[in-house]
């Protein structure tokens, strides 16, 4: 018999139960997959660190004799040092690369990019099949997102221009670098087989520049910490030095943005349970008649409680099995972007990940179930019958009289009474219209915030400047023979633009490698010290403090200064080469250049080395062009070598990446989140009005129209929309303001607040939110004219 009850209710009522279904595989569906990529995430970084044997900490130098051997003596009587391994690098300039006698990079893309061997033993590079990479002479493997910039494909030729000598390979494989796939690494390794390196390293080149890479791996015990600010205490002179915490952090975007993912997820999955448990109360009170018959013929309440619970045990299997399922679909998709940098940890691990997730879902659908059939115990057989109700009101309805109210036509009274008087049936689509909102509006703000030109150039300590230029010369020339040399260069780059009838001046921002500490030297930790020369350093923007003017004073970024615990007026040690200072800090600046490590120092300092680790020359027109192009065109007539980008490409090369992932990201979300409050709102209406089908039918028998009623359901939902957008509005300020500072903290800038566009946020959105919510109250009260007056007899 009892089964007889449960294949009779699964057939009667089809379609809730199929919306009940629905929800439940969407439950799953998203607790599954953000488990699964929860756990991916979290395990990636590490598990590619593994898989390429990235050693603890990897130098690269210049190829010069001192620094050399500055860098053996401290490897071979280092007392932390477990082991470490010195291989050969090539620096060049990426323009290098060119195809069918074209550059392949724009002239506005002024990086360098490591041309290296297939590494065989440590920081090993994959192809996109997750396989060691195997090269054959003439071949040559590219970054995945040097493939998606330029429109490079597998078979295609690229060529490598180096003094004015042309080799050309074949591009057989899209890299897989854990140690320089972050878009935050501007530079990049281009990897050929060992023959041809071989061919290009035994060349004298002016173009090609020799470096040294060196693995060093520490004893065991010795944290990464204490290597680097070891190393540090030598102060030499290197291109760049990366440790593993480095690496993690230049994946923090992208696992950012995965996170956020899975938070809208989670919010998506909270907006699902509400609506689980909405529902099954509903289909529960909407078998209060069925169920004081089966009490009144004997059945005893928990029986009625285990049919229910039997339907809805198999309603939620079904659901999880489906939700499993669809949730590795879920989870590919998410992941996308992340399969292209690493070689995820889809084991035994994901899928368990993944069942707990869908199990979790037929758990808690199993507790709503049984939470909401307990009422079934204390309900009697006469309010049962009655749908729950005895026919007895002893509460007092919140005072709203229509005669007090002579403005207020019948439909908006109407609408106003059901809020005042029952605002509990509204509360789930509150909630659901209120963290609809947040979904939307915070990611809205940190896309505005990213796309403020002016406030992100700042944070990478850079001052207001209108154009970047740069030759091949002068970057050789900077490695080679120092400051004086490279002023030559953009004296040159000035005479050229002046030629060229676009006056500018041009200035040097130059950085040095140093070690920094307060106290000891073992305490310390590698940083680089900025420099701006012929530039007024009272032009930087600085946080606290004012601008170091003379030779002992310095001004320190955010990350510095939190992490030796500096303030304006101490004095701190900077060890540059074989050099000690005793230096004021000054100022306190943001910058996440160099993941926040760097100070800058005045003009009137003066370093000894020769060999900075970065330089860039930048500048301002006399008269800003009109026509940039025009502008580009006319400067190379007058000198061909000189690369020109503008704040639009260098923001574009530092920020645009991100902003493309983030808005995407956004889209995709309100894509996503307007489909589930459409089908949400669609599923409370016509729940809300098959209850109220014998009150329709009342207000039709004393005159009512059908576009009155409408007005009704449509005015009601407006007034809980309207609502929940300002409150999920409210709550945006600062949820976006804390978390736009916290992530841009953890790069290394502290003063960043989230930019707010009041036009998107208070009032497109919006907008698009109610037209979206209307036109699914338009789709669901099709009911109301179907409602025939007789059905008023249905009325208890």
């Amino acid at each position: 018999m009892h089964l007889s009850i449960l294949k009779n209710d699964l057939r009667r009522k089809k379609s809730v139960n199929l919306i009940l279904t629905v929800f439940i595989i969407l439950a799953a569906m998203l607790m599954g997959g953000s488990s699964s990529v929860l756990f991916s995430t979290t395990t990636a970084v590490d598990h590619m660190l593994e898989k390429s044997n990235v050693p603890d900490m990897s130098i690269y130098t210049f190829d010069q004799p001192d620094v050399v051997g500055a860098v053996e003596a401290w490897a071979d009587t280092s007392d932390k040092i477990e082991s470490y391994r010195v291989e050969d690098a090539l620096l060049m300039m990426i323009s290098a690369f060119s195809r069918d006698g074209r550059r392949v990079v724009d002239d506005k893309d002024l990086v360098s990019a490591f041309l290296v061997a297939v590494p065989e033993n440590d920081s090993k590079i994959f192809n996109q099949e997750n396989q060691a990479l195997e090269l054959s002479p003439g071949e040559i493997a590219i970054p995945m997102g040097f493939h998606k910039t330029y429109d490079l494909e597998i078979g295609d030729t690229l060529d490598i221009v180096a003094d004015g000598k042309t080799t050309s390979f074949v591009i057989s494989a899209y890299s897989k670098d854990v140690v320089f796939g972050s878009d935050m690494m501007a530079s990049k390794r281009f990897v050929i087989h060992a023959d041809d390196f071989s061919r290009f390293h035994s060349q004298e080149s002016l173009d090609l520049i020799k470096n040294k890479i060196w693995s060093v791996n520490a004893k065991e015990g010795v944290s990464f910490e204490a290597l680097s600010n070891d190393f540090s205490r030598r102060a030499v002179t290197v291109i760049t030095t990366i440790d593993i915490a480095t690496i993690r952090q230049t994946y923090l975007v992208p696992m950012l943005i995965a996170t956020v993912m899975i938070v809208v997820s989670v919010s998506l999955i909270l907006i699902s349970f509400l609506i689980l448990r909405f529902t099954i109360v509903f289909t529960i009170q909407e078998d209060y008649r069925e169920i004081g018959v089966m009490k009144g013929i004997g059945i005893r309440s928990k029986v009625v409680r285990r049919i229910y619970r039997t339907k809805y045990l198999a309603i939620a299997l079904f659901g999880g099995l489906v939700g499993f399922g669809l949730s590795f679909i879920y989870s590919n998709i998410m992941m996308r972007s992340l399969n292209d940098l690493f070689m995820m940890d889809n084991g035994v691990g994901q899928i368990v990940f993944t069942l707990i997730g869908s199990a979790l879902v037929v758990g808690l659908s199993m507790l709503f179930s049984s939470m909401c059939t307990r009422k079934i115990n204390k309900v009697s057989v006469v309010e049962a019958i009655r749908k729950g109700n005895t026919g007895e009101r002893f509460s007092k309805s919140k005072r709203l009289s229509l005669y007090t109210k002579k403005s207020l036509r019948a439909p908006g009274f109407l609408a106003l009474s059901d809020i005042f008087n029952g605002f509990r049936k509204f509360l789930v689509l509150t909630l659901t219209f209120t963290l609809g909102t947040l979904l939307i509006i915070v990611p809205l703000n940190m896309i505005n915030t990213l796309k403020d030109k002016d406030e992100m150039m700042k944070i990478f300590g850079m001052p207001p400047h209108d154009v970047t230029m740069m030759t091949e010369r002068a970057f050789q020339v900077a490695v080679t023979s120092g400051q004086e040399a490279i002023e030559e260069e953009i004296q040159e780059m000035q005479n050229a633009s002046e030629r060229a009838g676009y006056p500018v001046d041009l200035h040097l921002e130059i950085g040095y490698s140093a070690n920094i500490f307060v106290d000891e030297p073992d305490e310390g930790m590698r940083i680089d010290v900025l420099q701006g020369i012929r530039f007024p350093i009272e032009d930087y923007d600085y946080s606290e403090g004012r601008a170091p003017i003379r030779e002992n004073e310095i001004a320190v970024s955010t990350m510095v200064a939190e992490t030796l615990n500096l303030q304006i007026g101490d004095t701190v040690s900077v060890q540059v080469g074989q050099e000690e200072y005793a230096m004021l800090v000054t100022a306190i600046y943001s910058s996440i250049n160099n993941m926040g490590m760097n100070i800058r120092a005045p003009e009137a300092f003066v370093f000894t080395s020769t060999s900075p680790s970065t330089i860039s020359i930048i500048g301002s027109f006399e008269t800003m062009p009109e026509d940039l192009e025009k502008a580009t065109a006319a400067i190379k007539a007058q000198n061909p070598d000189i690369s020109i980008s503008f704040e639009e490409d260098e923001y574009q090369r530092y920020i645009g990446g991100t902003v493309e992932a983030i808005d995407g990201m956004k889209n995709l979300i309100v894509v996503v989140v307007l489909s589930i409050i459409f089908l949400i709102t669609c599923l409370i209406v016509r729940m809300l009005i098959s209850r109220e089908i014998s009150q329709i039918a009342l207000l039709k028998s004393i005159g009512f129209r059908c576009s009155s009623l409408s007005r009704w359901q449509i005015g009601r939902i407006s007034i809980i929309l309207v609502l929940s957008v300002a409150v999920g509005t409210a709550l945006s300020l600062p949820l976006s303001h804390l978390l736009t500072g916290s992530i841009f903290g953890m790069l290394g800038a502290s003063s960043v607040t989230a930019v707010i566009e009041p036009l998107q946020v208070y009032a497109v959105y919006p907008l698009i939110f109610l037209v979206s919510t209307i036109t699914a109250v338009v789709v669901s009260i099709g009911q109301i004219k179907q409602t025939p007056v007789s059905e008023i007899n249905s009325q208890e």
